[in-house]
């Protein structure tokens, strides 16, 4: 609006009296005065809104750049692969992205989060011959290749024949931490707190407070959610254990001996293998198997190996019993 715009207006109101002229002149350069003030707000709001957008668009970029960053900034480290997958079973890179459906042979890595459904069973080779097995319903978050947490349901570790040193793997829990030491060992969350049982070898819990536990073949560990530690038996074969052979890996027997495939399938079931009558280690190791054990559990696998051979097994409580064929 300028001097014309507010003379047209004064005109249009029609014939009155005209105020003096210094009035006149105040008034019209106080309503100037009052427009120009008026464009001046206007002009303040629109610089505000852009520059409010402004900060909007680059909270969004910074957030975004960040989440980015987060998933591409470094290749996170590998930590074993999926060696079986009954099921549902997936797994995410963090808490702003979705699941994803897992296959075989897919890579896990660190930095996510695996999860089984209630119909999910898993098994992962993990470095240095480490065999981890995962329970339905539960979930693992892996923090790093030598860390994981248990979040829910239960796992089984085997950390293979033979190793007689401390194991680098620590499962963490709501109850405390767990290593292992040349050991199979299930692990389980409770309502009431944690349930360890040991297989063979060893473990070690250390509670939040720093208690140290130690449990060993045959020994079960119940950690309350006060502290408490009750101890007891556990057998190290049976139907309590039957869950780990529906996530057993398929073994490739091509190239192996029957001495070597008869270790394996004793591990698998919580047994030792004894030789009876006049059958020799060098007897089984002389004979070579074919075939995979794709689709059979262990027990299966261990009669469907044999049928093949002049030997057999009988199952014996906690021993597998290998003599020649109609001898046992």
């Amino acid at each position: 609006m300028n001097d014309q715009d507010l003379e047209r207006l004064l005109k249009s109101a029609g014939p009155r009296e005209r105020p003096p002229a210094g009035v006149e002149r105040a008034v019209r350069a106080e309503l100037h005065a009052e427009w120009q003030a008026m464009l001046h707000e206007r002009r303040g709001r629109r610089n505000r809104r852009g520059a409010f957008a402004l900060a909007a668009s680059l909270a969004v970029a910074a957030v975004g750049a960040w989440i980015a960053g987060t998933q591409t900034a470094a290749t996170p480290a590998a930590i074993g692969t999926l060696a079986a997958a009954v099921g549902d079973v997936r797994e995410r890179s963090g808490w702003l992205a979705g699941w994803r459906a897992m296959e075989n042979g897919d890579v896990v890595v660190a930095g996510r989060t695996l999860e089984t459904a209630a119909d999910g069973r898993a098994a992962i080779a993990l470095a240095g011959g480490v065999s981890l097995r995962i329970d339905r319903g539960t979930r693992i978050a892996f923090i790093e290749p030598s860390r994981l947490r248990l979040e829910r349901g239960a796992l089984y570790l085997d950390s293979g024949a033979g190793q007689q040193q401390p194991g680098r793997l620590v499962v963490e829990t709501p109850a405390g931490s767990v290593r292992h030491v040349g050991t199979q060992y299930e692990l389980r969350l409770l309502d009431a707190g944690m349930q360890l049982r040991v297989r063979e070898g060893r473990v070690e819990f250390r509670s939040a407070a720093g208690l140290v536990e130690q449990g060993h073949g045959g020994e079960q560990l119940v950690v309350f959610g006060d502290g408490r530690v009750e101890r007891g038996a556990t057998p190290r074969s049976g139907p309590s254990w039957a869950w780990i052979t529906d996530a057993t890996p398929a073994l490739d027997l091509e190239g192996m001996n029957l001495a070597r495939f008869l270790a394996w399938a004793g591990r698998e079931l919580g047994r030792d293998v004894e030789l009876s009558g006049a059958v020799t280690e060098a007897d089984l190791a002389a004979v070579m198997v074919h075939g995979s054990t794709a689709g059979l559990a262990p027990a299966e696998a261990l009669q469907a190996v044999l049928e093949t051979t002049r030997f057999q097994a009988a199952l014996d409580g906690d021993r597998i019993l290998v003599g020649l064929r109609d001898s046992i």
